[in-house]
Parts: structure tokens; sequence; C-alpha cells
């Protein structure tokens, strides 16, 4: 299966036993991404994703299913997609798991667009356009409708931040990326500015979920399932310049009701009213990425918010928001707290 790494013109064929690889320049990020892809190997970790559609070694239904929803994705966007078996997930919330789900497709989209590269705010990247949440709806709604009438023996269920599975480990351990000191995923073009999401399929027929068994292989040569792949640079920026080591600002931001001093002093200091982006920002895999061309990340962008525009905000445009999900208490706290600092 082919892996592309179009930012870096890195191409790399693999197979279990042998690896070829064509690099045009000796530029230090493109070898240490090769570095970390043969740790992706040495693993056992086969399954590495691909940018455009998953080659499986046999064709079948199940396959043909695999590629018709990679294609959707690609159309939409999304940078990468690899497919994992159930077993090689861990299982955060089982009461979300979908009944008879043998395989996850786990896929990126970037989210980092050209204006909200070089505008500063109180909003984190990621809340400056509407909420993400609704641009998976919409992706979700679209390959559901789609995928089950061409492939009506299998039911398909997308996920995204609130997911049955452990989204960053699924995706470092599908190759989509490596996991950071900052406990995000890093991958190849886009950085870690990218949102996680999961395709479950599942069957009612044991035959089609048989089938799929030959489709991933995160088993390594001694025959034990590989662990979670670490790559991170470990130069530690992130930790150095985190304004919040013992817990994320962006955890603090969306707290909802009282907060101590201590909490209240961090918002006041960094004018942070949610989320936080200072990790991403001094992370040098962040350096030199490419930019979403999801029109959804580039449109009707804030990346600031007033006290007056939160009052005078009408409910259907605040609904709309990724900080909604707490209510307007909470940003209308932090916003109170900053405002107090000027």
């Amino acid at each position: 299966m082919i892996y592309s790494f179009k930012n870096t013109e890195l191409q790399s064929l693999f197979r279990s036993d042998l690896i070829l690889f064509k690099i045009p320049h000796a530029n230090p990020h493109i070898l240490y991404i090769l570095h970390h892809l043969l740790d992706f190997v040495n693993n056992g970790c086969y399954n590495i994703s691909m940018n455009t559609k998953y080659m499986p070694e046999e064709k079948n239904r199940f396959s043909e299913a695999v590629n018709y929803v990679c294609s959707i994705l690609e159309s939409a966007g999304c940078s990468s997609a690899s497919i994992l078996d159930i077993s090689d997930c861990i299982i955060d919330r089982s009461y979300l798991m979908p009944e008879h789900a043998s395989h996850a497709l786990i896929f990126t989209v970037p989210y980092l667009s050209k204006a909200a590269q070089y505008t500063k705010g109180n909003l984190s990247v990621y809340a400056a356009p509407r909420d993400y949440h609704i641009f998976f709806s919409e992706l979700f709604k679209n390959i559901k409708a789609k995928t089950e009438k061409i492939f009506p023996e299998f039911s398909i269920n997308g996920f995204s931040d609130h997911s049955p599975i452990n989204e960053v480990n699924a995706a470092v351990r599908a190759g989509l990326g490596i996991l950071g000191d900052n406990h995000l995923l890093i991958t190849p073009d886009y950085g870690s500015y990218v949102f996680i999401g999961e395709i479950f399929f599942s069957a009612d027929e044991e035959k089609y979920r048989k089938i799929s068994r030959s489709i991933t292989d995160t088993t390594s040569e001694n025959g034990k399932k590989s662990t979670m792949i670490s790559g991170c640079l470990h130069c530690g920026k992130c930790i150095k310049a985190c304004p919040s080591p013992n817990e994320c600002l962006s955890a603090i931001t969306q707290k909802k009701g009282n907060l101590t001093e201590a909490e209240v002093k961090l918002i006041s200091t960094t004018g942070t009213v949610w989320g936080c982006d200072v990790c991403q920002k001094v992370c040098p895999m962040n350096q030199g990425i490419k930019l979403s061309e999801i029109p959804f990340f580039s449109e009707k962008l804030s990346f600031n918010i007033t006290y007056s525009e939160l009052e005078n905000m009408s409910e259907p445009d605040f609904s709309e928001r990724a900080y909604a999900w707490r209510g307007k208490n909470t940003i209308e706290r932090n916003l109170k707290i900053t405002d107090k600092k000027n």
C-alpha cells in the first residue's frame, strides 16, 4: 500500500518484508519522518494510512465499501484515513459502540485556514469557524445515506470527539501520525491541526465480519500486538511554553461554575476565553505545514469575541459556535475575567 507525503515530496512503498523510499532532498524534516516511518514498521504496524484510497490485498464487498467511503472522505477534503480492527482500539465508551461493529475507519480532518494562521484573538483556532461537530454531522449523514444504499449489508456509524474509542490512540496505531508530548496527534502534512473522526462498519451476517480480517494487520513478527506508537521530537518546547502545566488551560476555560483563584489568574494573564493553542504554535512539527482547503473552516470566522458581541448574539448564531455546548454562562464568566484585566 502507498503512503504519500505531498508536502515533503516523500513517497514510500510499504510491504511487510520490503521498504522502498524515494527521497529527492536531504531535508531534516524528511529524515525525521523517515526515522519514524521505520519505527512504524519495526513496531509491526504495517497498515500505514493513505491519502487517497485504501487498497486491501483481497477485493470483496467490505473492501469495496471501505474504498467507497474513502472516496467520499477525499472529496470532502479529509487528509488521510486508515482501517483498524475494533480489537486494536481502546474502548472508552462501550455504550456508544455500534452493535456488531468489526472495524473502524479512522480519518483526519485538517482545520487550520490561512486566515487562522496569521490572526490572533481570544479564542482557540479550532473555535474560530463554526462548531466542527456541524461539519462532522453533515459528513456522517452523507456517508451513511450513500454507503448503506449501495452496501445494504453494512451499517455505517460515524463519531468524532464523543466516541466509543480513544481517538488519538487509534489514529496513531492506524499510522495517521505520531503522538506528541502535548498528547496531540501530529500528522505529516497538517501537523496537529486536525480533528479525528471514525466510521464504524457493522454487519449482521457473520460472513461479512469474517471476510474483513485481512484488511488490517497490527501484529508484529513475534506475534504480539503493536503498542502505542510514539515519535515526538521531545524538544520540550510545548512543555516549557505551557501556561498551565498541571491542567490544560483549554480545560480550565471550559469549566462550569466558579474557578479557583489560580485559574482566574491564568485566564486573566493569557487573555484566553476559550481553548488554548500555545503548545501547537511552538511545536516545530507544526512549521511549514499545509493549510486546510475545506471551505467550512474558512467561513464565518470569529477569532475574537467581546462581552457585548456575546450579549447581542442570537441563539441560532450562538448554537453554531464551538463554545455553545457549555452555555453562555461559561464564556461570559471568562470574558468578565479578561475585561477586568483591561
